[in-house]
């Protein structure tokens, strides 16, 4: 199962997979490679495209544009203004970031979680998207992706202090769309550039499509969010 995201946007196919669609890691122990080239290829099958860029997740602030970068390197969000393929990430509980820029018909992706949000990943792959395509920001599409909400992560005292949140308790929660979105407002969107889908991935739930969360439990398992220029 895939909830599509972007939909006003023909040029465009976006979604994020649910735990029907099965997971998505690289990491995961017991999914072997041969499972990500099956979860690639019938995505794939859903359109005429060639092919699934994905990076190896390392909670960097790094962005890589596939036409010129390399992809071997540490990087945790892609950029490309190339139609017919698309770029994606693996998520749990971190924020999914789709980017679209259609003035210049450029695309981003970003793996947002704790640490990228503390190190800005999302605000580098706008401003390489700048470097790059030329966008113009005023005219960016952000949408946040299914992650676990602020009710539900509890982290530790020292954490909420990284983000200027000064708690008096040992532990608290952390609201990292809200300061995500406040990060995007500093860097020059408005509000109405800036969507959310508003599901959690440990307590959402959208009739029976459900989110694998690393909250729960320790599950390694991974969602895939990705997007694509038709042409």
């Amino acid at each position: 199962m895939i909830i599509p995201f972007l939909t006003d946007f023909p040029e465009l196919i976006a979604g994020t997979t649910t735990d029907q669609w099965g997971d998505c890691s690289k990491r995961s122990p017991e999914n072997p490679y041969s499972h990500i080239l099956e979860c690639h290829q019938r995505l794939l099958g859903l359109c005429d495209f060639t092919k699934v860029y994905t990076p190896y997740i390392t909670h960097s602030n790094i962005v890589c544009n596939i036409a010129n970068d390399d992809l071997n390197k540490e990087t945790d969000a892609l950029i490309t203004n190339k139609p017919k393929l698309f770029i994606a990430v693996p998520t749990a509980d971190c924020i999914p970031v789709f980017l679209y820029a259609p003035d210049k018909k450029a695309i981003g992706i970003a793996h947002s979680g704790r640490i990228g949000l503390r190190d800005h990943i999302t605000e580098n792959t706008i401003i390489k998207m700048k470097a790059d395509f030329d966008i113009n920001i005023d005219k960016l599409i952000v949408q946040i992706g299914p992650h676990i909400c602020a009710s539900c992560y509890e982290v530790g005292k020292d954490i909420l202090e990284e983000f200027g949140i000064e708690i008096s308790e040992e532990k608290g929660f952390l609201p990292m769309q809200d300061i995500l979105i406040q990060n995007l407002l500093t860097v020059g969107l408005k509000p109405h550039q800036i969507r959310s889908t508003k599901l959690c991935t440990l307590c959402s739930s959208q009739g029976n499509e459900q989110f694998f969360s690393y909250r729960n439990q320790g599950d390694m398992r991974r969602i895939l969010s990705f997007i694509g220029l038709r042409s």
